[in-house]
């Protein structure tokens, strides 16, 4: 496994939800408009906003390199990086 790391052009974490928009404290990111179930906004603002984190954790995961990981678990991993760094 070759493991490469490219600077984040994405607004630095930590995310937040701020009413119909998410961000951080200073800088608003997206702002929430569908006609989906409140519920499933919620659910779907919750992702975005954390979305920074998770891609630290997956990169952070491939980092620990303990062979605990199978394959697919690891082809995971770097797929969901490049889609979130626009390699895919």
């Amino acid at each position: 496994m070759t493991k490469t790391t490219t600077p984040s052009a994405h607004t630095a974490a930590p995310w937040k939800i701020q009413g119909k928009f998410i961000g951080t404290e200073t800088k608003p990111i997206c702002e929430l408009s569908c006609s989906l179930p409140e519920e499933q906004v919620d659910a779907n603002a919750r992702l975005i906003a954390a979305a920074p984190e998770l891609l630290r954790a997956c990169k952070r995961a491939l980092e620990l390199d303990v062979g605990d990981y199978s394959a697919s678990l690891e082809t995971l991993f770097e797929s969901v990086i490049a889609k979130a760094e626009d390699q895919a």
